[in-house]
């Protein structure tokens, strides 16, 4: 109040409430009595895996498990720490599928009903044809023709020309006057997964045989260059035996004299080629022709490009005339300039035309003519027809599965592969190594340790049968993975998972570097079983895997290695005595599939959770 005299100041009558009032406000030298402070108790509680029912239970991504002590007033939950193994395969469910289609020409369109107008008018019942714009120049323009109803709406469409050129991954654009609302269906799409496994690259066919050291043609590589070769088959022909059932000719008994091999019907090229090279020179730039010798890269190089893989498509052709109705049912052959024979296995009619995409078998395919292997499928006049290459193109960018794809595991970038390469046959030792046809390189090495692994935390107490809301609603992220809203997410670094890597290949033949003769007599090895699976022999061990690159050691991981895991509760909780641990991936998976528990295959982990409370008794046993 001095102050306030000597300012000449006199206050206002509602200043008054501002300053301390026994009868209405705490006195400045009010203390809080002990009794009425605030009981905050922390409390560590370790979650083991091992503790929880095996009976309710039987894996370690989804259970319940009991509190012992009551903890009461629950004012917050903090991650603490988080010992985890990392199990996953590196080919697993959110990173296995290929999208790819096949063909160059209209398929199909779809429309809204609309009323179409011209510059806002009606337009008159009638038959006008779309107009299509391509952001590439297409080899054969399409014509589409749409009816005109009385009540001014598309009644119908007639493909007139399918057209060629077109890309499925940079659609054109399809419009009738005012109305664009076209959706429009290049080719088609198809989906292919990789089995589920821990995969090591594999490597070529092998053309040598270790008993008379001649050089024989083969189609069939091993392990992940294999599985690629048949799931993209697969998904188009969907049949099982002729995709996954191939065997290489060094399966067939060495004491055998003499070796049938020309005779051998298990080893044959699928739709796809798979192949994995080393660039020296550059291949997918060396042109020793090019009319463009002032472009450095058309000329050798003095550096290699290791482990690039090769996708080329052999034995899928568009047809440019009708075949005959007994080739179209695969009942019968037709062979190409060289004297080859195929068999059509599928074909899909292009829209109002007599051209199909087929899709054949090479018949054979271990058999010399006029002195060669197969070279691969020469265009032009095939039997009683005219055929090209079909054009084919990767959609890593723009397929169903563009989150979980398989572009970063083989090498690609995560775009579209839409330009294929026509390249002609390579040849090793007298034999195809990759035939002709129309081929995509990765731009980048295969890394299948390299991607870092997300695992979703999220957990629901449970208290007094109430839903406690809001504890999991912590991290945001886009709707199409499943970390939206949830506790916590676990990173692992690049480290090798506790799953099994490699076996020796003891005394099977090498694929990768040749042949090792001192890997190929020791004691561990693989044969083949009558059934045809592959079987280990003897001890395991690390005597023969020159294929497989040993990955860092694992590394664990604590949750205080990131950002702080804690949920904090405005209005405590009331009591906790049970917890459902979940762990999903961060994925969604496949197309129209909801979360996904992660995959812990058998092993268990350990979580530190600090639960604070707010009273006095929290912790206590009732």
């Amino acid at each position: 109040m001095q102050n306030i005299e000597n300012s000449n100041y006199f206050p206002e009558v509602t200043d008054y409430i501002k300053y301390p009032d026994p009868n209405q406000n705490a006195p400045f030298n009010k203390a809080t009595h002990p009794s009425d402070k605030p009981i905050i108790t922390k409390h560590i509680f370790a979650v083991d895996s091992r503790q929880r029912d095996y009976s309710f239970y039987s894996k370690a991504n989804n259970y319940n498990i009991s509190i012992p002590d009551r903890y009461r007033n629950v004012t917050g939950i903090e991650l603490k720490a988080a010992m985890l193994p990392r199990t996953e395969y590196n080919v697993n469910s959110v990173n296995k599928y290929l999208d790819y289609s096949i063909g160059d020409y209209f398929r199909m369109i779809s429309y809204n009903n609309d009323i179409i107008r011209n510059n806002g008018k009606p337009v008159d019942p009638g038959t006008y044809n779309l107009t299509i714009e391509s952001p590439k120049n297409p080899g054969t323009q399409a014509v589409i023709e749409v009816l005109i109803d009385i009540n001014n709406r598309i009644e119908n469409y007639t493909i007139i020309t399918a057209g060629a050129g077109y890309l499925h991954s940079n659609l054109p654009t399809v419009s009738l006057f005012d109305f664009k609302e076209f959706n429009v269906t290049i080719g088609i799409q198809y989906i292919s997964e990789l089995r589920e496994g821990q995969y090591v690259i594999g490597g070529n066919p092998q053309f040598l045989n270790n008993s008379d050291k001649n050089n024989y043609q083969s189609w069939t590589p091993s392990k992940l260059v294999s599985e690629l070769e048949a799931t993209m088959s697969y998904g188009i022909l969907k049949d099982t035996k002729y995709c996954y059932s191939r065997k290489p000719w060094t399966t067939l008994n060495s004491s055998a004299t003499p070796i049938d091999i020309e005779n051998f019907t298990e080893d044959y090229p699928l739709l796809f080629n798979s192949r994995i090279m080393s660039q020296y020179p550059i291949i997918d730039t060396f042109n020793s022709t090019s009319s463009t010798n002032d472009v450095p890269d058309n000329y050798d190089t003095n550096s290699c490009k290791f482990n690039r893989l090769y996708f080329t498509n052999t034995l899928i052709l568009r047809t440019e005339s009708s075949p005959s109705s007994g080739q179209l049912e695969g009942t019968s052959t037709f062979s190409d300039s060289n004297g080859f024979e195929y068999t059509i296995l599928k074909y899909d009619l292009i829209p109002s035309s007599d051209n199909y995409i087929l899709y054949c078998k090479l018949e054979n395919p271990l058999k010399k003519i006029s002195g060669n292997y197969w070279k691969g499928l020469e265009p032009g006049t095939l039997g009683n027809f005219s055929a090209n290459l079909a054009h084919w193109e990767f959609l890593f960018a723009t397929g169903m599965n563009y989150v979980i794809n398989s572009a970063s595991l083989i090498g690609f970038n995560k775009r579209n592969y839409f330009n294929p390469i026509n390249n002609n046959s390579i040849i090793v030792n007298e034999s195809t190594l990759i035939p002709k046809g129309l081929s995509y390189s990765t731009e980048n090495d295969y890394y299948l340790f390299g991607d870092p692994e997300y695992i979703v935390l999220s957990f629901r107490p449970k208290y007094g049968g109430s839903a406690l809301m809001g504890i999991n609603d912590r991290v945001d992220s886009c709707n199409n993975s499943n970390i939206d809203r949830v506790f916590a997410c676990l990173i692992y670094d690049t480290v090798q998972p506790a799953v099994l890597q490699d076996v020796s290949s003891g005394k099977s033949i090498s694929t990768l570097n040749s042949i090792s003769d001192k890997n190929n007599n020791l004691n561990t090895f693989v044969e083949t079983s009558n059934s045809g699976s592959e079987v280990l022999v003897g001890n395991t061990g690390n005597q023969n895997v020159s294929d497989s690159k040993t990955p860092g050691m694992l590394k664990a991981m604590k949750g205080s290695d990131f950002d702080r895991k804690i949920v904090e509760f405005p209005q405590p909780v009331a009591q906790i005595y049970k917890l459902n641990i979940r762990f999903t991936k961060f994925s969604r998976g496949a197309i129209g599939s909801d979360e996904e528990l992660y995959n812990f295959h058998g092993k268990e982990h350990l979580l530190l959770f600090e639960i604070t409370c707010g009273d006095l008794l929290t912790g206590k046993r009732s």
